[in-house]
């Protein structure tokens, strides 16, 4: 008797199309929307560095995913900043490139020095264009927040380095009603004053709370982002741990000033660092999923945000 193999009606179809997908090239044609505008627009209340407080905006168009990241800049709009419903300002389009905020150099093409946001107060920005439109967003400002006191303790010299110390920080201020998010950076210097030459202390927080905190931006010098999810309108004390070098051939070089920056910020800015930071893990991963980037923005895309940041200097007796 002979035995003739049986095939399978899905199977069939399988092998049929393996064969057709090696024959056959297919084109897709992707969709190509029109472009938007895009803006992104941080406002500044600084205590540091008060000659960069203002508003900073770069505002340029969307395109296709296949010119990323070619995003033609937009130097024909008026830009318009209301404060609690009344006209603030107007920026100035000009080159703002040497201007440092969101932790990085920004390439602006629009801002104003004049007047800072004031905290607690409700912003409204206005982006006007004749080819592509009016778009707007709207937060309230950040309040201020200062702290209190920092501890400085040496735990132990380090085991690889030498002339270098394990240290602890304790971070301590109040923390007002309602939901904040916070940055918090501190640096080393040799006098209490501004210094942008400070050098910039790597710190982790050392609760495992905070473990998400610790892995955004895992680059040491990046400032640690937070909520108050934990001590929400209260006094907190919150520790890190940290290295710090000596420097043997430079006696005379005493960075006994630690500088401690506080940024209360928007919480849309939260969102949009998370975002950044998740991005950038994922960059090299081809199976990651796509990021969705926190936008604020009506008609448009981008994001309209702003930080109020205070600084406190102390010194550190070994």
């Amino acid at each position: 008797m002979n035995i003739r193999p049986k095939f399978t009606t899905g199977l069939v179809i399988i092998v049929s199309l393996i064969f057709f997908s090696c024959d056959t090239t297919a084109i897709i044609d992707l969709p190509k929307n029109p472009p938007k505008l895009t803006l992104n627009c941080i406002g500044l209340n600084t205590q540091a560095y008060q000659y960069n407080e203002g508003w900073r905006a770069r505002i340029t168009l969307s395109t296709d995913i296949l010119k990323f990241p070619e995003f033609p800049m937009v130097q024909n709009a008026t830009v318009s900043v209301y404060e609690n419903g009344r006209l603030s300002e107007t920026l100035s389009n000009g080159n703002f490139s040497d201007f440092k905020g969101w932790n990085t150099p920004i390439d602006c093409n629009y801002g104003s020095f004049n007047l800072p946001p004031i905290p607690g107060n409700t912003y409204r920005i206005e982006v006007k264009t004749e080819q592509y439109g009016i778009l707007s967003a709207t937060y309230v400002h950040p309040q201020q927040v200062e702290v209190d006191t920092l501890e400085i303790k040496i735990l132990s010299p380090h085991p690889s380095y030498t002339n270098a110390k394990i240290v602890q920080f304790k971070v301590t201020f109040v923390d007002p009603l309602g939901e904040n998010f916070y940055q918090i950076e501190i640096g080393r210097q040799s006098q209490a004053m501004p210094d942008p030459n400070r050098g910039q202390v790597g710190i982790d927080f050392t609760d495992p709370a905070y473990k998400e905190a610790n892995e955004m931006f895992p680059k040491i010098y990046f400032p640690r982002t937070f909520t108050d999810v934990y001590f929400n309108g209260k006094r907190t004390s919150l520790d890190f741990k940290s290295i710090i070098f000596e420097h043997p051939d430079n006696p005379t070089q005493t960075n006994n000033y630690y500088s401690v920056y506080l940024s209360n910020i928007s919480k849309e800015y939260y969102y949009y660092l998370k975002a950044i930071n998740l991005q950038e893990v994922n960059r090299d991963d081809p199976f990651a999923q796509p990021v969705k980037v926190e936008n604020n923005i009506q008609n448009g895309f981008g994001i309209f945000t702003g930080y109020t940041q205070t600084v406190k200097y102390f010194k550190f007796e070994n």
